[in-house]
């Protein structure tokens, strides 16, 4: 009978812990790690290749290839913060990189390699290579009271690397005699903090790097900020935001162009004459090329119908990569997640979601012993909405945080 006591005072006491605040909300001082990587793209699922027989139809993979051609995407951010908490007023700084790289390979090389093409066509593939690499730095300013919070970031960065995308790409030709004479013709504009050509020179001594020079000497500046504000017990709204202020300047540009024309004979593939286009780096010049991380607006609403220990979001907002460039690209984003939350000590979160132009469908949890905490989640993913629930992509985070 005491056992059964026991039993019963510590579900209640668990059960009322899980309902209110307690001893795990926050630490006064923190030291937190975050490692996301994200790898995706929007045809070949991992159900397609974890077979045991692979079956290549080529056909099909070029029919299930979309109109805006195949695209490989992938994203890296670590980052190391550090944050004091005092009362109601939180101060902290974060340090780390941001890296977003894609691949676009237009519809036509698929359909060339899947269905053929008559006689005399011509068929022109175009390639879009995008990549931005940025360091950056965040003062953290909080002010928090009761469940109003509000929060100020603005940070400096400095790009390390970019591309503008491409010009020209490959022409493929089906002549009367049966050969495909294949032509090459690109060329991607670099953007980079350092001199290119330099790096590449064998006699380049790394000591000699200005590093001073490279970080502040090209620094851009923008403000992150956001409030969250209860409308009742159980219905909180929010919003973040990030802002570009003052564009970053990317000293040097180098063009790398891609030449080459082959011809291969399909009735004797001997006398094919295939030759693999090799880079070529043009001399670097002085670009003063302008740039601003993505640009983001996001709006959320958190219902609490079991208090604290449940919390229903939904959210959506908009971003534009490149914002106030020729390459802006504007886009919608949401959000529609579910935490289950107990005593803070335990979180198993549920979500999807589309932020930085890539559908993500994520599974998280959070153990907390105040002292120590530990975040991590898996996610599906992928730039195309249905592709993202066959497992084209896969992405993963750790988040590691100390203190007391």
């Amino acid at each position: 009978m005491k056992r059964l006591a026991a039993l019963i005072t510590a579900v209640f006491v668990l059960c009322a812990a899980a309902f209110s605040k307690g001893f795990f909300d926050g630490r006064v001082f923190e030291y937190k790690i975050t490692a996301p990587v994200d790898i995706s793209n929007n045809v070949f699922a991992v159900n397609d290749i974890m077979k045991e027989t692979v079956v290549i139809d080529l056909r099909k993979i070029a029919e299930s290839i979309p109109d805006d051609g195949f695209a490989f995407v992938m994203g890296f951010k670590p980052n190391i913060q550090v944050n004091l908490n005092i009362a109601a007023v939180s101060v902290g700084t974060r340090v780390g990189l941001d890296a977003y790289g894609k691949i676009g390979i237009s519809k036509g090389l698929f359909d060339f390699i899947g269905k053929g093409f008559k006689t005399g066509d011509e068929l022109d593939v175009t390639l879009s290579p995008t990549l931005d690499l940025f360091a950056y730095s965040e003062l953290n300013f909080g002010l928090k009271l009761s469940r109003f919070q509000l929060y100020v970031k603005p940070g400096l960065f400095t790009p390390l690397l970019s591309t503008s995308g491409s010009k020209g790409g490959v022409k493929i030709l089906n002549t009367e005699d049966g050969s495909i004479i294949i032509k090459t013709d690109a060329q991607v504009d670099v953007y980079s903090s350092m001199n290119i050509e330099k790096l590449m020179d064998k006699n380049f001594d790394p000591t000699n790097l200005n590093v001073k020079s490279l970080i502040f000497d090209n620094l851009g500046f923008d403000l992150a900020m956001g409030m969250s504000l209860p409308l009742s017990k159980r219905l909180v709204v929010s919003a973040d935001a990030r802002i570009p202020i003052v564009p970053a300047t990317i000293n040097y540009r180098t063009s790398m162009s891609f030449s080459s024309e082959s011809e291969i004979s399909m009735s004797s593939m001997e006398n094919a004459n295939f030759e693999m286009p090799s880079p070529e780096f043009s001399t670097t010049e002085i670009s003063g090329y302008k740039l601003n991380r993505p640009m983001k607006v996001l709006g959320y609403v958190d219902f609490y119908p079991l208090g604290n220990f449940l919390d229903l979001r939904l959210g959506g907002g908009l971003g534009i990569y490149h914002p106030f460039m020729d390459t802006a690209k504007a886009y919608p984003q949401y959000y529609l997640g579910m935490t289950l939350n107990l005593i803070n000590m335990l979180k198993l979160s549920l979500s999807t979601e589309y932020t930085d132009q890539v559908f993500v469908h994520q599974l998280g949890a959070v153990v907390n012993l105040r002292l120590v905490e530990v975040d991590a989640g898996v996610s599906m993913q992928s730039s195309s909405f249905t592709k993202s629930w066959l497992i084209t992509g896969l992405g993963a985070y750790v988040v590691l945080c100390v203190g007391f």
